[in-house]
């Protein structure tokens, strides 16, 4: 025969305040993860827009075989979707920032 005694009626309360506490916490984290993903694609500067060929060839000045090459060469990656082939704009981003070739001194490339 077990006897009920205040500390164990207390003990069982507490538990489960804890234990709702914990599910509370979990939730908020998940929310924070949530947050931060958001925050982080909203703070580049092109986020993860998508660019056809046309919009690319007129922004960056290059033909579409030359954008045609970089893509048989796997030098960029794309989507086809119904037949129309785009780009995220960060994959173009680091592209460039890839061939960005920065000119020190006299400004002549040696």
């Amino acid at each position: 025969m077990s006897k009920t005694t205040i500390e164990s009626v207390l003990y069982l309360d507490m538990s489960k305040i804890l234990e709702k506490m914990l599910n509370h916490l979990e939730r908020f984290e998940a929310m924070e993860d949530k947050f931060h993903e958001i925050s982080t694609m909203a703070s580049a500067p092109l986020g993860e827009r998508w660019l056809d060929i046309d919009t690319i060839c007129k922004e960056l000045n290059l033909s579409k075989k030359t954008l045609q090459s970089y893509r048989d060469e796997y030098r960029i990656p794309y989507s086809v979707v119904r037949q129309k082939i785009y780009f995220k704009a960060s994959d173009i981003n680091k592209f460039l920032m890839k061939h960005y070739k920065k000119q020190l001194g006299s400004g002549k490339a040696k």
